[in-house]
């Protein structure tokens, strides 16, 4: 399995130097001529330094602002002065990882394990180093705003030639010198680190895994084994020695509480403890050397059958997880051993002295010496447990490793650098961070807002247009402020939009003028209110309830339950008429015609109580009944009254109420409601003359 699939991790390889190159072309290449050269900071250094002679040994603050600024130039020459190498350190790293893995090994193929192994050693070594690189870059960041943060200040003091001034500028400048050196470091580490994933791939695929190496391997072991296997008696002898002595002295001094009788009983018994674990520890280092043997047979087994190797009889993650904890038992153990010498060094001043608290101290001492022994055989077997668990040949645990590769293309797409804007970089993952976080934000705003909306309608009993107004505001508030902050949590400057707004406002700024006309419109409708939710309008000969104003535009529910989008800038820029602007009371009217010849005072006094049976109809403001015209065919009278409306047909079923009910008053009362019709007058004072035409053919 070693050397399967090697197509498709060659193919990984050269994406990930693909990603590398990639992610190394800006920064590299970045321009740096907005820090001055050497040549100008040794120039600065000469001047500053002549300047600021006279003020040196004095307290005033102007003459410690001087000297810091003397010793920021210094810095920055030496800063300068690391970059070159630091330059130098990244063109061999890239260089390197051109020429590929076969010349960075050094010898010709096969390799045996012991090359092996120091490959993969310099792998974790490399791969550290670009985590702290990572780290160095992070930190220089935090450098650099602090930086900025105190020349800001220091600008806003007025004291533009000052020391102070300079000295806030110098730090400036030897931070972005600093964010420069960590950025060229990161990528040398980098392309180290992807070089020796390279190589520990390139010499895993050529291994020598004859019979041979494994019987080394094995007799290596077996002489380690003797070696310890000897010693055994000599370390039972040791404990029965110490046994011996301590039951004497336990015997000897019983009764005494003396200074001496005590620390001789601590120390004859710290003798005993000390053999016991020792003991202990050789027995575990036996134990540990069988599975070594183990270890070994399954790596030469995997490295010579390849694909056809079986699954192993250990379970290996099990023997992790057990050397995990035996690793941490012991850690702990050392760690209570050297607070104890510690604490009896420090008792004592740092000489202890009498015959038995040193011995109490040689036999602390030997212990922790046997102790880093023990500590180093456990990691040095761990490693090659985790290596045999790497090396075996398990389609999972081959495919974890490809899994790997990809990851850290991943990775290297993720810190790409998009921009530069006031030396921090916008990367990839910084860009996708904050779009999840806005996301996010927006979730939480929609929300939110809907909770205050809720409070204010259900708690504080706020009509539901208010509420609806509110809470439109407060998801615009809460809008904002997740924008701002998710830009500052992943550490996006907000000065980057000063970057891309002049091109996107020439590219956007003609086509966008109706949305941002409509978006400040909505605005205005929500500050100024002069509609609301479940207003009641009519706008573009459309008569419905407002269900909705949004950033664009407003929701408008017709009466037959059909939904009208209008821009919210018409409502601003066309007559709106608002039913319900400022109350729910509006006036309406009933027109009735009567024929020529009715009693009009009766005719108003039946109206009037068609008005006063209609329980809908207000009281206050009073009704009134008006003879309005002689009409053509009728004598026109209208009713007006006052009613509240609600919803779409409200004024129509009222008006329809008191039309009912004056219809069946006036039959009651026969006064006839009178209907279009005209009277033909014909002038009979001669004979009407009559013909008969034939109009047949």
């Amino acid at each position: 399995m070693i050397r399967g699939l090697a197509g498709l991790r060659g193919f990984l390889r050269a994406a990930v130097l693909a990603a590398v190159w990639a992610a190394a072309t800006p920064v590299l290449g970045q321009d740096e001529s907005a820090l001055p050269d050497r040549a100008a900071l040794e120039q600065r250094l000469e001047t500053w330094s002549a300047e600021a002679e006279p003020l040196l040994g004095a307290e005033a603050p102007e003459a410690v602002a001087a000297a810091s600024a003397v010793r920021l130039v210094e810095a920055h020459l030496e800063a300068e002065a690391r970059a070159t190498a630091i330059a130098e350190a990244a063109e061999a790293a890239v260089q390197e990882l051109e020429d590929g893995p076969s010349s960075s090994v050094g010898s010709p193929p096969p390799y045996d394990f012991a090359t092996f192994d120091g490959v993969l050693d310099r792998r974790q070594v490399q791969g550290d180093a670009e985590r702290l690189a990572n780290e160095a870059i992070d930190a220089a960041v935090r450098e650099l705003e602090e930086a900025e943060t105190a020349a800001r200040a220091a600008g806003d003091l007025g004291d533009a030639g000052g020391w102070s001034r300079r000295a806030a500028e110098a730090r400036v400048e030897l931070a972005r010198r600093h964010l420069q050196n960590a950025r060229k470091e990161q990528e040398t580490a980098r392309c180290r680190y992807d070089l020796a994933k390279q190589v520990a791939s390139f010499v895993s695929d050529r291994l020598d895994a004859r019979p041979s190496g494994l019987a080394e391997r094995l007799g290596a072991i077996d002489e380690q084994r003797l070696v310890l296997e000897g010693r055994g008696p000599q370390l039972q002898r040791e404990i029965e020695l110490a046994e011996s002595r301590w039951l004497g002295a336990r015997g000897r001094l019983e009764g005494l509480e003396t200074d001496e009788a005590r620390s001789e009983k601590a120390a004859r018994k710290a003798a005993l403890d000390s053999a016991d674990r020792i003991q202990s520890w050789h027995v575990a280092r036996l134990q540990r050397l069988d599975l070594e043997a183990d270890m070994w047979r399954h790596r030469f087994r995997a490295a010579a059958d390849g694909d056809e190797i079986e699954e192993p009889e250990l379970d290996l993650n099990q023997l992790a997880k057990a050397m995990d904890r035996q690793q941490r038992e012991h850690e702990l153990v050392m760690q209570q051993l050297g607070t104890e010498r510690r604490t009896l060094e420090e008792g004592a001043g740092g000489a202890v002295e009498g015959r038995w608290p040193r011995k109490y101290l040689e036999t602390l001492s030997s212990t922790l010496r046997e102790g880093d022994v023990e500590l180093a055989d456990i990691r040095r077997v761990k490693t090659l447990l985790e290596r045999v668990q790497a090396e075996c040949s398990l389609p999972a645990v081959r495919l974890g490793a490809l899994a790997g590769d990809v990851w850290q293309s991943l990775v290297r797409l993720w810190h790409f650098d998009l921009l530069v804007v006031d030396d921090r970089p916008v990367t990839v993952g910084k860009t996708l961070l904050a779009i999840l976080l806005l996301l996010i934000g927006y979730r939480v705003s929609k929300r939110l807002s809907a909770a205050v909306g809720r409070l204010l309608e259900r708690q504080l009993h706020v009509s539901s247009g208010v509420a609806a107004a509110l809470q439109n505001l407060a998801l615009y508030a809460l809008l904002v402020f997740f924008f701002l902050w998710a830009f500052q949590l992943v550490g996006i400057p907000l000065t980057v939009f000063t970057v891309l707004g002049g091109v996107v406002a020439i590219g956007l700024g003609f086509g966008s003028q109706n949305i941002v006309n409509n978006f400040i419109s909505g605005l205005i409708l929500l500050i100024e209110r002069p509609i609301k939710v479940d207003d009641l309008i009519e706008v573009g000969g459309v008569l419905g309830s407002v269900e909705r104003i949004g950033l664009r535009s407003t929701r408008v529910r017709a009466g037959d339950n059909t939904h009208v989008i209008v821009p919210n800038s018409s409502f601003l820029e066309q007559n709106v008429l608002n039913w319900t602007v400022s109350d729910d009371v509006i006036r309406t009217e009933v027109d009735v015609g009567v024929a020529y010849g009715s009693p009009t005072d009766e005719v108003k006094r039946l109206i009037e109580r068609a008005l006063d049976d209609e329980p809908l109809i207000l009281e206050r403001p009073a009704w009134d009944v008006l003879f309005m015209d002689f009409g053509d065919n009728a004598l026109h009278f209208r009713a007006y009254f006052w009613i509240r409306v609600h919803g779409f047909l409200d004024r129509d079923r009222v008006a329809s109420a008191v039309r009912f009910r004056i219809d069946a008053l006036f039959r009651d009362a026969e006064i006839e409601i009178s209907f279009p019709q005209r009277d033909v007058h014909l002038d009979t004072v001669k004979p009407l003359e009559v013909q008969l035409l034939d109009r047949r053919p």
